[in-house]
């Protein structure tokens, strides 16, 4: 019996020129766009002289932001929606990657709702301005899904903030957009995409629905996948790993992250390790893990993605990836505490004591 709830608000528009082709729907939200970035990515890209394009040809005025940092702390978000309110805009478009969508979400509600760090935290009350997401990277799957990560130093982590306010309105998924990528982040970001599909599908939340988006994002990885270690990507390439990750936010939108997002973001936070090798990193013990608490959801996910067996697929991750980190017993005590209180913790099946998550942490990072 089929058993599922979905709600998908976003327009999603793909394909290659589709900012161009599509851009029109833009003048529907307003006279005035705020374009928010980072630093370099979206002129890289070629999608911020596409969107100027387009803005002209559709007479939207524009100024850009391009102030987003990595994995954004709560000032500069604050800083950013402070600067965008002097502006007045009545949309907002984000260009780049998670982190520069994830700001802009959390930005267009501080806009209507009042720009104060009390506010990120706080269900709005208001509606958020209208935000068009063009992602730049192949990972987060932000442009489809209604949290926003940011950092907070005084809590020495990484926080979400969800709702389904923050949806964006549309998004526009072009793979040329990822073609300036460098080598290490295409592939960081293609396994943070990796780990919403298989995360999304091991979930306590998974349902029917989410579980045929998440096979279907796992098999267009599969295509990817040889190209990784090579460091060669092909435009078909590109196009694979840019659909796999929409399919990664496509489910996680309905089903959440588990352990893997909880412990990573320590190891981001205290190592400066970037998110998508820190997820990649605890994939292989923590689908050991899943093996005994839902063997035949790992079995799906191993065939999926081309592998025969669990332990080939571990193999490929340690192509990508090895780590000998030394944690002193107290490090290791403190990311298993911070990680067991999260929400992440509680989606994943199984019974996941600290003794779980800290056998987890250790076999990856040796």
């Amino acid at each position: 019996m089929l058993d599922f709830t979905y709600h998908m608000p976003v327009r999603i528009l793909t394909g290659r020129k589709i900012v161009s082709k599509e851009g029109d729907l833009l003048r529907a939200f307003g006279k005035k766009a705020a374009v928010i970035t980072g630093k370099s990515s979206a002129a890289k890209s070629g999608a911020l002289a596409d969107i100027a394009d387009i803005c002209t040809r559709t007479s939207v005025t524009f100024q850009v932001y391009n102030s987003v940092q990595n994995d954004p702390p709560v000032a500069n978000v604050l800083e950013i929606a402070a600067e965008i309110k002097q502006f007045q805009p009545d949309f907002l478009i984000a260009i780049g990657g998670g982190s520069v969508i994830d700001a802009a979400k959390v930005v267009s509600y501080l806009l209507t709702n009042g720009i104060s760090p009390e506010t990120i935290w706080q269900k709005p009350r208001l509606s958020p301005l209208p935000l068009v997401a063009i992602p730049t990277t192949a990972g987060t799957g932000s442009e489809v899904t209604p949290y926003a990560v940011l950092t907070v130093p005084e809590d020495e982590t990484k926080k979400s903030v969800a709702t389904p306010l923050i949806y964006p309105k549309a998004a526009f998924l072009d793979p040329a957009y990822t073609e300036s990528m460098p080598r290490e982040v295409t592939i960081n970001t293609a396994i943070d995409a990796l780990s919403h599909l298989i995360e999304g599908f091991i979930a306590k939340r998974a349902n029917n629905l989410s579980d045929i988006l998440a096979i279907e994002g796992m098999e267009l990885m599969a295509k990817a996948l040889p190209s990784l270690p090579k460091g060669e990507f092909t435009s078909s390439c590109r196009e694979h790993l840019l659909y796999a990750s929409l399919f990664g936010g496509l489910t996680i939108a309905k089903t959440g992250t588990t352990l893997v997002h909880a412990l990573g973001y320590s190891l981001t936070y205290y190592h400066g390790i970037e998110h998508g090798r820190a997820n990649g990193l605890l994939l292989g013990a923590y689908l050991d893990y899943m093996q005994n608490a839902v063997p035949e959801k790992v079995a799906l996910i191993v065939s999926a993605l081309g592998f025969a067996r669990l332990e080939e697929f571990k193999d490929y991750l340690r192509t990508l990836y090895s780590l000998n980190l030394e944690l002193s017993t107290r490090e290791i005590a403190l990311y298993v505490e911070k990680a067991l209180k999260t929400s992440n913790v509680q989606n994943t099946p199984g019974e996941i004591s600290g003794y779980v998550v800290a056998d987890i942490l250790e076999r990856s990072i040796s």
